[in-house]
Formats: C-alpha cells, sequence, structure tokens
C-alpha cells in the first residue's frame, strides 16, 4: 500500500521531469499493482512450508494467462498504449483474487501481533524499495540523455534478458525460503547455501551466455532488423545477469536468519554507489556509460553478497566462489568449442534460416555444457556441492532405470 500511493504521488514529478504528462496517468493507474501483489491469500505460506507449489503455480499461470488476454483484446480494439498498463494491473488482481480461490481463508485485519514482525516488516520494505529502485535505475535516468528511439531499444533488450530471472528465478525465491528454513546447524546451512547458489549458476548461466554468445540471431528472430545498430548492448547486458546470478540467494538466507537490516544495508549502499555513477557515465558516455554503470554496480553486489555470505553463516569468500568453478569452466569451454565448430557458418535474414541456425547453435552450445558438466560430475567424486548432488540424481536414476528394466 505504501508503495502504491509512493508511486502515485510521484507521478506528476516525474511525468514533469520528462515533460511527458501521458506519463502521470499511466503511472496512478500501475500503482494499483503493488497493492494487489501484496494482498494475496496468507493461507498460501502454510502449502509453502509443505514444499506444495502447485496452487502458487496455478495463480501465477491464471494471472498471467488472463492478463494477456486483457491486454491482446485491448490492443487489438484500440491500438493503444494503454494496454500494456493493462497487461501490469490486471495479472495481480487476478492472481490475489485466485489465492482466495484456491487458499481461501477469512482476512481479518489486526495489529495485534504487530511487535512480532514490525522490525521484519520495516527493513524489509525498506529492502524492497531500494531493489526496485536500482533495478530500475537505467530507466529513470537514459530518457534525460539519449533519444527516445535507442531508450525503446535498450528497454526492449532488458525486458528480453529479464524473462528467464522473472520466469524462474523470482519464483523460486518461495523454495529457498522453505530449503534454508529446514536447515538447522550451521554446517548444513553452509552447505545448502552453496548448493543453491550453485544449481542457480549451473542451469541459468548458460541461458545468459549463450544470449551473450549469439545476440544477433535473437535480436533477429525476437525484435528485428531494426534492433542490430545496439546487439552489442544486449550482450553486456546478458553478461551483466550472469554477474548477478550468485547475488540472489543472499536474501533469502539473510531473511530467515532475521537479518532483513543487513540486506537493506547492502541495497542502500548499492544506490549510494549506483546512482552517482551511473548518473555521471549515463551524461558523459550515453547509452554505453549507463551500460558500464550497470555491469560496476553489479560486480558491487556480488562483492558485498559474498560478504554478508561470509558474516551471516562464517562461509569464506574462497569456498563461494570456488563453488562456482566448475560451471564456469565448462561454460568457456563450451562458448570455445560453439563458436569454432559455427565460426565459417553464417545465418539468412530469412525467419526459416534464423530458427534453424538458433536451433543448431542452441543445441550444440547446451549438448556441449551439459555433457562437460556430467563429465566433470561423474570423474570428479566430490562429496559436497551442487556436482556432487546432480552426480547422485544420475546415479539414483540409473539405478531406477537399471530396477524397471
Amino acid at each position: 500500500f505504501a508503495i502504491t500511493i509512493g508511486m502515485a504521488a510521484l507521478a506528476n514529478p516525474i511525468s514533469q521531469l520528462y515533460n511527458e504528462p501521458r506519463l502521470s496517468s499511466i503511472m496512478i493507474a500501475i500503482s494499483i499493482a503493488p497493492f494487489f501483489r501484496g494482498i494475496q491469500s496468507p493461507k498460501n505460506i502454510i502449502y509453502i512450508k509443505k514444499m506444495d507449489f502447485r496452487r502458487l503455480i496455478a495463480q501465477e499461470l491464471i494471472g498471467k494467462i488472463g492478463a494477456v488476454t486483457f491486454c491482446f483484446s485491448y490492443a487489438t480494439s484500440h491500438k493503444d498504449y494503454w494496454a500494456l498498463a493493462i497487461l501490469t494491473i490486471t495479472a495481480p488482481i487476478i492472481s490475489a483474487i485466485t489465492s482466495f480461490i484456491l487458499a481461501p481463508m477469512r482476512i481479518k485485519p489486526s495489529l495485534k501481533e504487530w511487535h512480532i514482525f514490525k522490525d521484519i516488516i520495516g527493513w524489509n520494505f525498506l529492502s524492497q524499495l531500494m531493489a526496485s529502485l536500482n533495478w530500475q535505475l537505467e530507466r529513470l535516468v537514459l530518457p534525460r540523455y539519449i533519444d527516445k528511439s535507442t531508450f525503446g531499444q535498450y528497454t526492449s533488450f532488458a525486458e528480453l534478458i529479464d524473462i528467464p530471472i522473472k520466469t524462474i528465478l523470482l519464483p523460486l525465491s518461495n523454495q529457498l525460503d522453505v530449503k534454508f528454513k529446514n536447515a538447522e546447524i550451521s554446517s548444513e546451512l553452509k552447505e545448502k547455501y552453496l548448493q543453491i547458489q550453485a544449481l542457480i549458476f549451473i542451469f541459468l548461466a548458460p541461458i545468459f551466455t549463450y544470449a551473450a554468445l549469439f545476440p544477433k540471431p535473437i535480436i533477429l528472430i525476437f525484435l528485428g532488423e531494426k534492433w542490430l545498430n545496439h546487439s552489442y548492448v544486449f550482450g553486456l547486458l546478458a553478461v551483466g545477469s550472469i554477474i548477478y546470478l550468485p547475488t540472489t540467494c543472499i536474501a533469502s538466507l539473510a531473511s530467515n536468519l532475521y537479518q532483513n537490516r543487513l540486506l537493506t544495508l547492502r541495497t542502500f549502499l548499492e544506490f549510494c554507489v549506483s546512482f552517482p555513477l551511473v548518473l555521471v557515465l549515463t551524461y558523459l558516455y550515453g547509452l554505453n556509460g549507463a551500460i558500464a554503470g550497470r555491469l560496476c554496480t553489479t560486480t558491487l553486489v556480488l562483492l558485498i553478497s559474498v560478504n554478508l555470505g561470509k558474516k551471516l553463516i562464517g562461509i569464506s569468500r574462497r569456498a563461494q566462489f570456488f563453488a562456482l568453478i566448475y560451471p564456469a569452466t565448462c561454460l568457456l569451454l563450451s562458448c570455445l568449442l560453439t563458436k569454432i565448430i559455427f565460426q565459417n557458418i553464417s545465418f539468412q535474414k530469412e525467419v526459416a534460416s534464423l530458427t534453424l541456425y538458433l536451433f543448431l547453435t542452441c543445441s550444440v552450445f547446451f549438448g556441449l555444457y551439459f555433457f562437460i558438466l556430467l563429465l566433470i560430475c561423474i570423474v570428479f567424486k566430490k562429496r559436497s556441492g551442487a556436482e556432487a548432488l546432480i552426480r547422485q540424481m544420475i546415479i539414483f536414476k540409473f539405478k531406477n532405470n537399471s530396477i524397471k528394466d
């Protein structure tokens, strides 16, 4: 509710800042979305603790499908930019309504137990607010210093790159909370943290690496030929997402250890560094400066998160970076081999040729990556870490198939 009020209050000043009167009404409208995201059924937490995510997945799917339906209907009938606002607003509204249907619970607003969770909610709110500012910082600064066409390209690239984070990584946050909550002793918590951190990197880093390796065919097939002049921006945004991946676990860890204050401090330090850095670099170098600022800020967040992990559970910096050595090595080898294989193979700009090229490069890259990774899991018999977990899963699957045969 506080975010909704804040966005509505800032609508008019921001529209005047960018000299765009239409921005005010759009911001007031989409400010409704955070409010409805915060009023989903509290009973969901019962199913999350039981590791039953069927209702959460269902309400997210129903919300997104319903929102796309409303957006598409309005866009085809009115051909107006308000279709995007409708998409933003309707998704959380439908999701909130669905949550009370799938997890019914009678709400009784009360501040009776406020003293128990006031500190957690206060620090969490500040952390989320600062994180949202950090996440959208370039988009707030760039329109003042670059033309609308270039800014539109940047936002489209950023939205395309953020798809794996929004669709895969963010929904995993509830599962991470449960995993850390179930780890009772310090040594077990350290092992789980390293495993989850490495697993996220293992399965998501290849997606961003492939995007950085082959930006042009991806841009051609999803956005069009007019966007190719800034294809390097797409690749650099993908690199920034790779750097960001190891930092994703620290929020759930801090929350479960009731250390939201430290998490808020991290996001505040990030803002204090990123805001002047991005502002100055964007003013001096335009789009390239904003990208450089984003990469520097993401690297800083990685270093802060590593030190925060050491402070929270006593896990060394070396152990945190060493957990990512095997998957990072697999990525480098698969990149090198894929580039060698396709160095003399070009693609045409027709859709059929682009689709075939993407299919071949994607198959070869991911095939090499997972083959090298599985080879490492089998050859290097580690007793802990994500590689050991994958190896155990392979052995378990192999034994089950042998028993069935």
